[in-house]
């Protein structure tokens, strides 16, 4: 998989909204981060992180969550409240971001309802663990 060819496709599927929301929240860093953990693996991943991503203590399936969520942002979901992450948890999406050296700062949660199901959007400011630039991501969790 050409990175370079995966990222333009998705990029050019985004409309306007979308697109603002991915130059502003690094998108194009959190895509190769996802492509990367996808092809190594969890285990490889983590060997060649500085960080030593993800957390060894995490169980497989949080670690499945991860790849999950993975999944999802090479699709382009997550970067705004139409098109979340989503089957992840509220911990499988703070480690999906947290491998990708992010962590939580504020928290936004809507409630809603749909199809008589009680879901909750949870829209979220991450920090780089480093950097500390500051991102949002989006994620729905249904109850």
């Amino acid at each position: 998989m050409n990175l370079d060819t995966n990222y333009s496709k998705i990029y050019q599927t985004f409309d306007k909204d979308t697109l603002e929301s991915a130059n502003k929240n690094r998108f194009s860093y959190i895509h190769a981060k996802a492509e990367i953990y996808l092809k190594l693996g969890p285990d490889l991943y983590r060997k060649k992180d500085f960080f030593q991503m993800p957390d060894k203590s995490w169980d497989k399936n949080e670690i499945l969550l991860i790849e999950t969520g993975c999944q999802q942002i090479l699709q382009g979901k997550g970067l705004t409240a139409k098109n979340p992450l989503s089957g992840l948890g509220v911990g499988g999406f703070y480690n999906l971001l947290s491998t990708f050296h992010f962590k939580p700062k504020n928290r936004i949660t809507k409630r809603l309802k749909k199809d008589g199901e009680i879901q909750f959007l949870d829209i979220i400011e991450f920090e780089h663990f480093v950097d500390q630039t500051i991102v949002t991501y989006c994620n729905l969790v249904v109850h």
